[in-house]
């Protein structure tokens, strides 16, 4: 009998379902296993890279340190080229390992890691510079920052400058809190109850209109020593500073961050000894939380003048935030202990708050993403659908604004939970029902808030698996982890479609 022999194996391995098909092509480029190989491109197959034995998973309590009988997640961490690391996520704990296999460090890496077994399969994680952020739908972000080039490493909860929130409270309920300025073991009562024991832990945003002299300093004077004006607090808000009169001499202003002391800032200008003349100033972006300035002045004592001064902020509220640190146990409350973290407005009643999009009562991000300079973050379990943006340069500032530089909040259309995000030339992100794009309107400028397009672009849901960009195209697995699919543009139809990876081995899987 003839004996056909098979040189090529471009179709890989073939389902049984291939059977009987001599008459395709494939099925005399395919076989039924190829195990530990690889496919080249010429059709012949070579063996796959081997791997090494690098150490043992931490075992349980009592059965020695490294028994290697607990489970992890492996995440590489690839901070360049030439510079690669192996973290080893388990239950309480986080080790790394250098490229080569020897341990950075004999101990876990210092910090909490709030994992529990069963967390283990749905952690996903980004990496930008020397940080590594790691995400779980039921456990706050936190990230391993390599702390040194040593190196040294640290885990700690990802501290932002202005959380993402939740959209503005629209209801009759209002917050008051019992000292407005910053510390802790202030009060924060609602009407009606609100708090529960899962939102310790959470920053919620609390506005009040500004007084007037809140929103505005002014001043005049014609002091030849270094006199300051009254302090105004631009948390959170841009400002401007117009001087007016005739003078001669130095004029700057100083700003205090945090608690901290009145450092020069800015200088505004130097006319000592010259022509008298005026000056002003505006911020191009937003203070962040606790922050205060205040205008000094020292006039020439040849010929000083007189100078006036108004300093302005630009947001007509001031906006709080406050860290809830305690709220009793058995249903809502009314009250609830917080950190007040940025001065309020007053201690007044007010319905202009927001609550934190994160907490252990609304849940976490099941992903994130970097994508033009700033960092997306899923919703929670209660906005499913929607999508955070960091401010633009600062990727821990969700302060919403009014420029195209602000912080995003999008709602998708569609309702389903968000699984999984990733970035290409377009940010996707997978759902429990689809694959939904995120671009701009116009192709030839950045994503905004008023310049952003979300589209849901096919129906095959995804897996908690997070995906891999494969050459040109996003590799991720189906939702019923049957099924590995790729994300490919199709010019014909002006969407994404998913094309079935293993159409033709579906027993791969």
């Amino acid at each position: 009998m003839a004996i056909s022999y098979i040189q090529a194996f471009n179709a890989g391995e073939l389902s049984r379902k291939i059977d009987g098909r001599s008459d395709l092509e494939m099925y005399k480029t395919g076989c039924r296993d190829l195990d530990n190989f690889y496919v080249l491109a010429q059709g012949g197959v070579e063996r796959r890279t081997g791997t090494e034995f690098v150490a043992k998973t931490k075992g349980t309590a009592g059965s020695g340190a490294s028994n290697g009988d607990k489970k992890v997640k492996l995440i590489p961490f690839d901070f360049s080229a030439d510079t690669n690391y192996i973290v080893e996520v388990g239950v309480g704990y986080i080790r790394v390992y250098n490229s080569d296999g020897s341990q950075v460090s004999d101990g876990s890496v210092t910090g909490t890691v709030p994992y529990i077994e069963s967390d283990l399969p749905d952690i996903q994680s980004i990496r930008r510079f020397d940080t590594l952020i790691l995400t779980h739908p039921n456990h706050e972000p936190i990230k391993l920052v390599r702390a040194t080039i040593a190196p040294t490493f640290t885990v700690e909860e990802v501290s932002f400058v202005y959380p993402p929130v939740m959209d503005q409270n629209i209801t009759a309920t209002t917050l008051a809190i019992s000292n407005e300025t910053v510390g802790t073991s202030r009060t924060l009562t609602s009407s009606p109850a609100i708090f529960d024991e899962k939102h310790e832990g959470s920053t919620w945003a609390i506005d009040h209109v500004r007084t007037p002299e809140q929103k505005t300093v002014t001043g005049e004077s014609n002091a030849t020593t270094e006199t300051p004006s009254s302090e105004l607090d631009v948390s959170f808000s841009t400002w401007n500073v117009q001087t007016d009169g005739t003078f001669l001499g130095k004029v700057k202003i100083q700003r205090k961050v945090n608690g901290g002391s009145f450092l020069d800032y800015i200088v505004l200008g130097n006319t000592t000894g010259g022509t008298a003349r005026n000056f002003s100033y505006s911020t191009p972006i937003a203070e962040d939380g606790n922050t205060q300035i205040k205008l000094v002045h020292d006039l020439d004592n040849s010929d000083p003048g007189t100078i006036k001064y108004e300093i302005k902020a630009d947001e007509n509220f001031t906006k709080g935030l406050v860290k809830i640190t305690d709220v009793a146990t058995s249903g809502l409350k009314t009250t609830a202990t917080v950190e007040v973290l940025s001065p309020l407005g007053g201690t007044g009643t007010t319905t202009t708050w927001n609550e934190a999009a994160f907490s252990n009562f609304r849940k976490f991000p099941a992903a994130a993403e970097f994508y033009q300079n700033r960092l997306f973050f899923t919703g929670s379990e209660d906005e499913p659908s929607t999508i955070f943006g960091s401010i633009s340069g600062d990727i821990f500032n969700f302060l919403p604004g009014a420029t195209s530089d602000m912080a995003i909040k999008r709602t998708v259309d569609s309702p389903e939970k968000a699984q999984y995000l990733i970035a290409k030339k377009d940010l996707f992100m997978g759902t429990d029902g689809g694959t939904v794009s995120v671009k701009s309107v116009d192709g030839d400028s950045l994503v905004t808030a008023s310049n952003i397009n979300t589209q849901v672009e096919n129906s095959y849901g995804s897996a908690k698996v997070q995906p891999v960009v494969a050459n040109d195209v996003v590799v991720y697995v189906q939702r019923n982890s049957l099924k590995l699919r790729e994300l490919i543009y199709s010019r014909e139809a002006d969407v994404f479609v998913a094309n079935d990876l293993n159409v033709l081995s579906e027993d791969i899987t």
